[in-house]
């Protein structure tokens, strides 16, 4: 009690003094106070007192000591962090009680130049050869610690995850068809079947199945359009033990699903039939990749966003074969590993993550986390190892995956329910957190997550740069996002002068920057390159989550995800004046910026898409360079720039020859692969009122790749154009909008040789 009365008189003192010092006739600004606290990594001591003379060790210790200060300290609070690599052994966690009270901020900054690095990963090291089958490759071990992780880094470069080449041939998705109920048919698994040459003999680049060991590490890949998925193998069962039904039988099956004829006898086929093998998936992910399948209707026993095509397999001992690349093998706890030229394993630099959260910054409701700054810092080395256990990465769209086992097939290529992919950095329900002049880079999952009531923070001159999903998150997809209460709605956010490359490096089907359902929104001034999708994304729901009848996907149903009533936040959102090029580099139907659904509840508040310039799509990219997919509605498209972005083609993996015994079920994938598609507007099943005004580009049609109509309506519907124009014959005004965009300056804590520098221009022409 006497301490709390101590506490309310300093404070009382303290007001007293400002009101005065406000009132003051010379209106000189008052001095607000400042408590340093110190942490050195190299000659700190966490028994020590945190004075710059005896600083604290770990920054564990420093969040303590703020805590302690928080109690009697009136004024702002910085933790200055020397030099040096610190190692989390766990996640630096912040609650309500680590904010800045009072209205003061808490400040975490590196004091020497960015020079700070926070990491979660161990240090890799006592690399030998190791005897593997007499090590034809050059193979190195070194004993992994202890760890567990998705992620190798050598010499401050990601290592490649041992995989096999791209589209493999002789591996098919096996359907069982119960012919006598077709209701009861299921996908079961992967037939896989000795690829040879063409003089009977096995070809030697096959990754035969038979020789793979520890199988349920190992992940198979498809790339369906804009999805990706990982599906952990479960079992496999070789040639002769399997009773291969579908060989005997694969005439008529064929002919009974694709109405089909094939020649079993052809000499030309390039695969022995009689030796065929099986290889079943994990549950709940073998289900959850194949839930477009439909499965009593066996015409359509394969969907087009299903697993319907292995693009490659990874993480197995057997696919590490050239430099650069890596494998863990848990149970011997021994890490491998194929140097590239130049590399000596005994001085290289190797970390492997092991940490999945470097920092978890998580109020409630009624007590956000206020007040903290985060700034000169490094954060690297962290993983993310949901997508190893048996869910494993079924991706919906930009991130948002399938990960429940209670789905049920549908047709319309989404799921209702999804799970946001997590942060390597984490917050949820805060309040004026500030991010500044940071390196975040060499990250397992999203680099930096703001989740649901996220509000007043600020994203500023930072660098992301090598992350396996998003650089940026912000806002949610749940209920509570799309219909929230006031401390629930995320609002008031800025993300500004930030450089992103090289995201989405393990997840491909993840934005630079994801944005779910927010409100006052400002991304502006950002760089954002090499990338395997979209660069922004924005909203969710396709119109199924707004008010109305908003059909925004084939085969969709009025009221199918509930009836609502109320807009979503989406509203006064603004990205403008960003720098957004080598967009679609791994998939495709995706664009410079990408919307789906309502994006505000008339034109008064409208999506701004304004002083952007969007180049240098990659070339075989199928997409819209502004992508206004389902239901979106209420967006101005403003003075950009869009430059060489050519009209992409629709992509379902490599071709397939005529006389595979499976092309049927690549047929129709391998057609569509010569498709045009995409222009630099456009989208499927567009609601419309989008004002286009003002901008240089090369296409001035709408590309409406799946137009519709319902109740007499045909959408998209209210589209406006003024003033735009050929970006061919405008080139000099193009340019002033091109030269003002991306980042505007380094910040001092980021090395000039990793950031790009502002006088930096675009050069306009040699249009494609």
């Amino acid at each position: 009690m006497k301490k709390r009365l101590i506490n309310m008189l300093s404070l009382l003192l303290f007001l007293s003094m400002f009101f005065a010092a406000c009132d003051s006739q010379d209106n000189t600004s008052v001095e607000v106070a400042t408590k340093n606290v110190w942490v050195s990594v190299h000659d700190g001591d966490d028994t020590a007192d945190g004075s710059f003379e005896t600083p604290f060790q770990t920054i564990h210790r420093a969040k303590e000591e703020v805590r302690n200060l928080n109690d009697d300290f009136y004024g702002n609070i910085v933790v200055n962090i020397k030099e040096g690599t610190y190692r989390l052994g766990s996640t630096l966690e912040f609650t309500d009680e680590d904010s800045g009270k009072n209205g003061f901020t808490v400040t975490y900054r590196g004091a020497d130049n960015g020079k700070v690095a926070l990491v979660g990963s161990k240090k890799i090291d006592g690399w030998s050869p190791c005897d593997v089958k007499n090590n034809p490759n050059n193979i190195y071990c070194a004993d992994a610690k202890k760890g567990n992780s998705r992620q190798l880094y050598v010499n401050g470069a990601r290592a490649v995850r041992a995989k096999t080449e791209e589209y493999p041939g002789g591996f098919f998705p096996y359907y069982e068809v119960n012919i006598d109920d077709p209701s009861k048919s299921d996908p079961m698994g992967i037939l896989f079947i000795p690829l040879q040459n063409m003089d009977g003999s096995l070809d030697t680049t096959w990754p035969d199945p038979s020789k793979w060991t520890n199988i349920t590490d190992i992940e198979a890949v498809s790339l369906p359009q804009w999805k990706m998925q990982r599906v952990p193998l479960k079992s496999k069962t070789d040639f002769p033990n399997y009773d291969n039904k579908i060989v005997t039988g694969l005439e008529e099956l064929l002919f009974y699903i694709y109405e089909i004829t094939l020649d079993l006898s052809d000499d030309h086929l390039n695969y022995d039939l009689s030796k065929t093998g099986l290889i079943e998936l994990q549950e709940p992910a073998r289900k959850n990749a194949n839930l477009y399948l439909n499965p009593p209707d066996t015409s359509q026993a394969m969907k087009i966003w299903s697993f319907f095509r292995v693009a490659f397999f990874e993480n197995a001992l057997e696919f590490l074969d050239e430099p650069g690349e890596w494998y863990l093998e848990k149970s011997r706890n021994t890490v491998y590993y194929i140097p590239k030229d130049g590399e000596n394993m005994q001085e290289a630099e190797v970390e492997m993550p092991s940490l999945t959260k470097l920092m978890d910054i998580k109020g409630s409701e009624k007590n956000p986390v206020k007040n903290l700054r985060f700034e000169n810092l490094t954060f690297s080395c962290a993983t993310w190892l949901e997508p190893s256990g048996n869910m494993g990465y079924i991706a919906d769209q930009s991130g948002n995956r399938v990960a429940d086992t209670k789905y049920d097939y549908n047709i319309i290529g989404h799921v209702e329910k999804v799970e946001e992919t997590p942060g390597n950095i984490h917050l949820e329900y805060v309040n004026n957190i500030i991010f500044e002049g940071n390196i975040f880079e060499h990250l397992g999952a999203v680099a930096l997550h703001f989740g649901t009531g996220t509000q007043n923070c600020l994203i500023r001159d930072n660098l992301f740069e090598d992350i396996s999903s998003s650089a940026i998150w912000l806002g949610g997809v749940q209920v509570e996002d799309y219909q929230p209460n006031e401390n629930q709605i995320t609002i008031n956010n800025t993300i500004v002068n930030n450089l992103i490359r090289y995201t989405g490096q393990e997840y491909y089907d993840s934005a630079a920057i994801y944005v779910g359902f927010t409100k006052n929104t400002h991304i502006d001034h950002n760089t954002i390159m090499h990338v395997p999708w979209s660069g922004i994304a924005m909203g969710w729901g396709w119109g199924l989550l707004d008010p109305g009848v908003n059909l925004g996907l084939s085969g969709a149903t009025a009221g199918m995800w509930g009836t609502h009533a109320k807009f979503t936040p989406n509203s006064y959102n603004r990205i403008t004046n960003n720098r957004t090029y080598a967009t679609l580099e791994k998939l495709w139907d995706a664009g410079g910026v990408y919307t789906t659904g309502y994006q505000g509840t008339s034109m008064e508040d409208a999506l701004l898409i304004e002083g952007n310039v969007f180049f240098d799509k990659y070339p075989p990219g199928g997409g819209n360079t502004i992508y206004t997919d389902g239901m979106s509605r209420y967006v101005k498209v403003k003075n950009n720039v869009l430059y060489n972005n050519p009209q992409g083609k629709a992509f379902f993996g490599k071709d397939v020859a005529l006389n595979d015994p499976f092309y049927i079920q690549y047929a129709i994938f391998s057609e569509i692969n010569e498709i045009p598609y995409g222009l630099d507007t456009g989208g499927c099943r567009t609601y419309g009122n989008i004002d286009y005004e003002g901008n240089y580009w090369f296409y001035s049609l709408f590309f409406s790749i799946c137009p519709y109509s319902y109740n007499g309506l045909s959408f998209p519907t209210e589209l406006t154009y003024n003033d735009n124009k050929s970006i061919t014959t405008n080139v000099e005004f193009a340019q002033e909008i091109a030269n003002n965009a991306g980042v505007y300056g380094r910040p001092a804590s980021i090395p000039e040789s990793r950031w790009i520098l502002p006088s930096k221009e675009i050069v306009l022409g040699d249009f494609q």
